[in-house]
């Protein structure tokens, strides 16, 4: 029981997260000079990085599925950023 309420807060905040990283990149697009939200964006993915490391490392029940779902996040932090650098 208390692992599913974990479970069930992480996807919420994952998905307040996720809505936070696309409003950095619509506002980075209307921008001239967008190194700021490349910078949030860089630091953020680096820090899901880091906390998905550690709970993939822990491997117990839903620690591990957390930390992949993480690191997809992770991932979607660096092409947000990769984005705003082409797009220059």
């Amino acid at each position: 029981m208390f692992k599913n309420i974990i479970i069930l807060i992480f996807f919420l905040l994952l998905s307040i997260h996720y809505f936070f990283q696309k409003k950095y990149l619509i506002s980075g697009l209307k921008k001239k000079s967008r190194s700021k939200e490349i910078k949030k964006l860089s630091i953020n993915g680096y820090f899901i990085f880091l906390i998905s490391f550690v709970l993939l490392m822990i491997y117990e029940k839903p620690y591990g599925l957390i930390g992949i779902f993480l690191l997809i996040e992770c991932g979607v932090c660096f092409s947000f950023a990769n984005k705003l650098i082409k797009t220059k």
